[in-house]
């Protein structure tokens, strides 16, 4: 057991690597944000069962400077600058109270800072 009543910072040189082989692992926080940064290199999420991301209270905002491809069992749909794609091998359904039209519009992204 590790126990810090103020601040704990661990500086690795080369990698950082924790493996747990039976119990899991949670990393909690009760105030203040989480935050988990890849400075210059890919990230990956990988699970063998599902992957659940949920906002008990609030939104879930999926932002990317170039492209954001949503694939599940072959069908997908693609968001980028030049519009939005989207197929499927199966049946294609919308479900709507009110379907509109309004003019062609963008929504700025806000980017985070990430250090260099």
């Amino acid at each position: 057991d590790v126990s810090v009543v103020k601040n704990l910072f661990i500086g690795v040189g080369n990698a950082l690597s924790v493996f747990v082989r039976k119990l899991g692992i949670k990393l909690i926080a009760n105030q203040g944000p989480v935050q988990v940064q890849a400075q210059n290199d890919l990230m990956e999420l990988i699970a063998r069962g599902e992957i659940s991301v949920v906002s008990t209270e609030d939104r879930i905002e999926i932002i990317a400077r170039k492209q954001v491809t949503i694939n599940g069992g072959g069908s997908y749909i693609t968001l980028d600058a030049n519009g939005i794609e989207s197929a499927t091998q199966g049946e294609y359904r919308t479900k709507a109270g009110h379907y509109g039209r309004k003019e062609k519009a963008n929504k700025p992204e806000d980017f985070p800072n990430v250090a260099p």
